[in-house]
C-alpha cells in the first residue's frame, strides 16, 4: 500500500514538474503533441529498462491518446520546433539541451534531455517534501 501511494506522488510530482518545464520553455499548449511529450515523460519515469522510442514509447503514447504512432511522433516534433523557434528562456533551454543554438534536437534527444531534467527536479521535490515533513515533527518535539 505504502510503496502504491509513493508511486502515484511521484507520477504527480512527475507530470507537474514536466508541465511546468513545458511551460517555462514556452512550449503551446494547444499542440497536441504537448500532451504527448508530457505523457512520453511520465511513460519514460515508469520504466526501468531503456526506452525505445518507436517500438514503445510512441505505441504506449498513441494507444493511450487513441492516435497513430507517426501523429505521436509528428506531433512532438512540431512542440519542439516550437519550443525552438519560440521560447525566451534561453538559459533553461541551454540547461537542459545544451548549446543546440543552430539546429533544434531529435525527439530522442529532446525527450531524454527533459527527462533527465524532471528527474533531478522531482528528486529534489520528493527529497524536500519528505524531509521538510520530518523536520517539521523534529522542531515540534525538541524542548
Amino acid at each position: 500500500c505504502k510503496r502504491y501511494m509513493y508511486r502515484r506522488i511521484r507520477y504527480t510530482v512527475y507530470e507537474i514538474q514536466t508541465i511546468d518545464i513545458l511551460n517555462q520553455l514556452g512550449a503551446s499548449k494547444k499542440y497536441k503533441g504537448y500532451s504527448y511529450v508530457v505523457s512520453s515523460i511520465l511513460y519514460i519515469s515508469e520504466k526501468r529498462e531503456p526506452v525505445t522510442l518507436t517500438k514503445t514509447l510512441y505505441v504506449d503514447v498513441a494507444r493511450k491518446h487513441n492516435t497513430s504512432v507517426s501523429c505521436v511522433e509528428k506531433n512532438i516534433r512540431k512542440v519542439i520546433e516550437n519550443i525552438w523557434e519560440n521560447s525566451q528562456n534561453l538559459p533553461l533551454k541551454t540547461e537542459i539541451f545544451g548549446n543546440h543554438e543552430n539546429s533544434r534536437p531529435s525527439n530522442s534527444d529532446f525527450l531524454l534531455s527533459l527527462h533527465q531534467y524532471v528527474a533531478l527536479r522531482a528528486a529534489r521535490e520528493l527529497y524536500k517534501e519528505k524531509y521538510s515533513f520530518f523536520s517539521c515533527y523534529l522542531n515540534q518535539n525538541i524542548i
